[in-house]
């Protein structure tokens, strides 16, 4: 299958794990029962138990990401938590002419640093806007763009589907709905580090790893 747009979740999908609950799990880690509260929040959103935003805001209650330990994660993990393979995947699509993108519920100043890598351009990275006030404090997330409540309404305000053939490729329910709205044209649950059956049971495609999606986009496999 050829797609004009191929759009990839970040967390779980184009990397190894959830950026958000490593990204807290240092400052937390004298707190295992908050870590677990924090990764059952993530479970319950992705899997549609709980709404997106419910699901957010609850999880940054608990404990908010500082500049630090954010900073601390891209020095840590970036390229290096990148999924195995997805460098010479995303590099195959560029040349074959395919727009990258990646929507994502994750934060956008975790996620660009990854995405300079792989040279997806700045514009094509829709994600959660992190607001901090003069002194690097986090006090809340930028809602105008949509993506604070759901990845469903951060898409309808850039305008709903994109131009020609699209898929999304992604672990969660969250994913699925951009699909089951119509918004984009196809839907590839990424099952390779998390397996939702929630979510495989409604997907028209599954991957188990990257060598899946190059079969599924009929490429041939690119070493990188």
């Amino acid at each position: 299958m050829h797609y004009g747009h191929i759009i990839f979740d970040f967390d779980s999908t184009l990397i190894q794990f959830e950026s958000l609950e490593m990204i807290l799990a240092k400052a937390l880690e004298a707190y295992p029962d908050k870590i677990k509260k924090i990764a059952d929040l993530t479970t319950k959103g992705m899997n549609g138990q709980m709404p997106f935003k419910e699901a957010l805001y609850k999880r940054l209650e608990i404990a908010k990401p500082t500049k630090k330990a954010i900073n601390a994660f891209i020095n840590q993990y970036c390229p290096g938590a990148l999924t195995l393979g997805m460098k010479g995947l995303i590099q195959r699509l560029h040349q074959q002419g395919g727009m990258v993108h990646v929507i994502s519920g994750g934060f956008k100043e975790v996620i660009l640093p990854f995405t300079r890598y792989l040279n997806i351009p700045d514009e094509n990275v829709h994600a959660l806007v992190l607001l901090w006030d003069d002194n690097c404090k986090l006090v809340g997330v930028d809602e105008t763009n949509g993506f604070a409540d759901s990845k469903v309404k951060g898409m309808e305000k850039l305008g709903g589907q994109l131009q020609g053939r699209s898929v999304i490729v992604g672990d969660g329910m969250t994913d699925y709905q951009l699909y089951h709205k119509r918004l984009v044209g196809d839907f590839v649950a990424y099952a390779e580090h998390v397996k939702r059956d929630e979510v495989i049971a409604l997907a028209p495609h599954v991957a188990s790893s990257v060598t899946d999606l190059y079969r599924l986009f009929d490429l041939p496999v690119l070493n990188e």
